[in-house]
């Protein structure tokens, strides 16, 4: 009896593993930081991601250290813009592999108000 408890839990256990390591295979992160050029953090910064091939689409502000986190992105070959006012807007290009977690840090530069 003993041991037909043990096989069921062992099986629970091999099922919920596989379950959690399925729910990892299609996803990435991504996290930075926005400075300006003196290094300064940049907050509020909005920080867009976009997937090239689906549209799947995401926004983030920077905190006041000017960090940024996407926490879950469907992976895929992205298009990250950086636009605050008062600086001119930043873009990069990457791609993020499956369990990736990526790191992309931007450097703002001046520009005019509008």
């Amino acid at each position: 009896m003993i041991r037909v408890v043990k096989i069921i839990a062992l099986s629970v256990f091999a099922l919920l593993m596989c379950s959690a390591s399925q729910g990892q295979g299609t996803h990435a992160s991504l996290t930075g930081v926005v400075t300006d050029p003196s290094h300064a953090a940049v907050g509020n910064a909005k920080v867009t991601a976009k997937n090239q091939s689906t549209n799947w689409n995401q926004e983030v502000i920077s905190d006041r250290s000017g960090s940024y986190s996407f926490l879950s992105m469907p992976i895929g070959q992205y298009s990250i813009t950086v636009e605050l006012s008062g600086f001119n807007s930043a873009a990069i290009e990457l791609t993020l592999e499956t369990a990736q977690k990526g790191r992309q840090d931007f450097e703002l530069q001046v520009g005019q108000t509008t």
